[in-house]
Formats: structure tokens, C-alpha cells, sequence
């Protein structure tokens, strides 16, 4: 008898222990990606946006429609994962959102948490846009030969609420430190500098009532090719607290007055500067 119920209570043991710890939820091998998409609520295109998945550590953006794909890789240093974790999005100047995703052996279980029944991760609101950044150049075209003075000015604003921007290499009225030109047909970069030699950031309060940055600098000094050019501020807003992980995943020089701050995901208003022949 006592046998008996010795291998009823192991039985019962190896059951329990095959169930899974989530949920009923069958999870198949094909469980490896989550799909999802995303919208703003100002209604710009999400392009870009910065999806990224805590404790794996692994990122996407999102297309041009608003979709992504986060595949999920084999087990990190050789051990299968398990557990609830968190899906961020973002984009520097929205707020920052998240949605929950369970997984289990690497798995991710389709119809919990935040992700439904066929593994498309439901993202409950639009991001919500927190400072507008609209840039343009006087004159907006140019020879590429001419003796001109040409002035950038970055206009900045709150949508709501006051917000801090971090101007590298300025000061309180002081002139925009740096921008980047894009050419849109090539993306060759150039960079020009303010005030190369001053390293302190201005750490401007914007409010609804827009503030004008401006860099001004004679063109026969700096001449570009002949193209069509986005003109990129270097600003960004210190708003909204980040998981550090998620900051390091965007690299070391992401904030940094170099091609690699292009990276990082920005809604921004912008006119064409053209040099012609």
C-alpha cells in the first residue's frame, strides 16, 4: 500500500512539474518573434521608432507602415530564459511607453500578458509627443560659389508641460552649438561647430512659448557639394527617466556630436537646404 501511494505522489509530482508555470497556454516551437505595431499621437509616422526588449537585450525600429519584428535569439550564455519582461518604446522627444511579454525557454507565450492569441503584441496608446523641434536655413538655396552668410535657426517648444533640452557646446543666449547637414541622396555628412572650444551644455527650460537657437556661418569657409540637405540640430531633450540598459543599448556615443546621434530615433520638422552649381 505504501508503495502504491508513494508512486501516485511521485506521479503527481512529475505532473505538476511539466505544467507551465504561466498558464495553461500551449506554447510551440515557432513561438520565436513578436510582431506589433506603432502610431503617434500627433499623427506623424512612427518610422524609426526604437523597440527593444529588456534582459535579452535585442532592438529593432519600426517601418515605414508602423510594424516590427523582434526575433527572439537562443538562450543568453547557454541558459534558456524565463519569465515577464518588458517590450520599450522609444523615440527621444514622446514619452516613453511599454507592453509586457512572457517567455518561457526562450518561447514567448502567445495570449499572455500584453501579447494576444496569434503573438501580436498590442501597444495600448499612441506615444505622445512631448517637445516639437522645427529647423531651417535663410537663404534656403545657394550657389555653390557664392560669399553668403547663411543662418540656421532651431525652433523648440514644449507640447504640454515645460521641458529640458540639453544644447551641447552653448550657452543661455548663446548661438546653437552644433548641427549636422544630411545630403538626402547620399546621407554624406558634414558637421559644423559654433564654438568649437566651449564644452559646457546649455540646459535650456522650454515651455509652450517656442525659443530660437541659431548658428550663422559664411559659406565660401565651409562649402559642401552640390545636393539637397537636411539640417539636424545636435539637442535633445533630459525629460523622462530611462532604463539604463535601454540608453546603453543605443552605444557608448549615441549623445555624442557624431554620426551616431543620427541614430537615435527623433520626430523632427525640417526645411531643404539646396546648394546648386
Amino acid at each position: 500500500m505504501k508503495k502504491i501511494l508513494l508512486i501516485l505522489v511521485t506521479y503527481s509530482l512529475l505532473i505538476s512539474c511539466e505544467k507551465n508555470p504561466f498558464s495553461s497556454t500551449k506554447i510551440t516551437p515557432e513561438n520565436k518573434e513578436i510582431k506589433g505595431s506603432v502610431s503617434l499621437a500627433d499623427g506623424a509616422n512612427a518610422k524609426g521608432t526604437y523597440v527593444w526588449l529588456e534582459e535579452y537585450n535585442i532592438a529593432t525600429n519600426v517601418d515605414d507602415e508602423g510594424n516590427f519584428v523582434l526575433k527572439i535569439p537562443p538562450g543568453l550564455r547557454g541558459v534558456n530564459t524565463s519569465g515577464t519582461f518588458n517590450v520599450y518604446f522609444y523615440s527621444a522627444n514622446y514619452l516613453l511607453d511599454s507592453a509586457k511579454v512572457a517567455i518561457r525557454n526562450d518561447a514567448v507565450i502567445y495570449g499572455e500578458e500584453d501579447v494576444n492569441g496569434k503573438g501580436y503584441l498590442v501597444l495600448r496608446r499612441p506615444l505622445e509627443k512631448f517637445l516639437k523641434i522645427r529647423t531651417w536655413a535663410s537663404p534656403q538655396r545657394i550657389a555653390q560659389k557664392t560669399v553668403s552668410t547663411i543662418t540656421i535657426t532651431t525652433e523648440i517648444s514644449a507640447v504640454n508641460d515645460s521641458v529640458t533640452v540639453v544644447i551641447p557646446n552653448s550657452y543661455s543666449s548663446g548661438p546653437l552649438g552644433i548641427i549636422f547637414l544630411r545630403e538626402i541622396e547620399t546621407s554624406n555628412m558634414f558637421i559644423f561647430h559654433a564654438l568649437s572650444t566651449y564644452k559646457t551644455s546649455e540646459l535650456a527650460l522650454v515651455t509652450i512659448v517656442p525659443k530660437n537657437k541659431e548658428l550663422t556661418f559664411n559659406f565660401a569657409n565651409f562649402p559642401i557639394p552640390v545636393g539637397k540637405y537636411e539640417i539636424i540640430p545636435f539637442l535633445y531633450p533630459s525629460h523622462q527617466k530611462l532604463p539604463k540598459a535601454l540608453l546603453q543599448s543605443l552605444g557608448e556615443f549615441a549623445f555624442q556630436p557624431s554620426i551616431f546621434f543620427l541614430d537615435v530615433p527623433f520626430e523632427r520638422e525640417y526645411s531643404i537646404f539646396e546648394v546648386t552649381e
